[in-house]
């Protein structure tokens, strides 16, 4: 059975082989793709959600007039992206392009 290394070292000897006039090859593997889009996600994701939260905090603040309500409301929307997240973890399920 072949390790994982010795698959990426024969991938890229056959890809430097067959494309040898392109000049230098560079090959990556599945899982640095995918490694890259999941920092991309977290990323975006985390700036998305603190912008989407300050906003909604601001517009309940402003249109609610309570402090205690806005922060009550801005509990029960954290609880529901907490319950999502549960699920996903729950199922088994990975956060990528298509569940975020």
């Amino acid at each position: 059975m072949m390790t994982h290394a010795r698959r990426m070292r024969t991938a890229r000897g056959e890809v430097r082989k067959r494309a040898g006039s392109l000049g230098t090859v560079v090959v990556y593997a599945n899982w640095f793709v995918w490694l890259e889009s999941f920092i991309v996600l977290a990323r975006e994701t985390t700036v998305s959600m603190l912008i989407a939260v300050s906003t909604v905090l601001v517009i309940l603040i402003v249109l609610l007039g309570d402090l205690l309500a806005a922060a009550l409301v801005t509990f029960c929307v954290a609880d529901v992206c907490v319950c999502v997240f549960g699920c996903l973890y729950w199922y088994n399920d990975t956060i990528n392009f298509i569940s975020a």
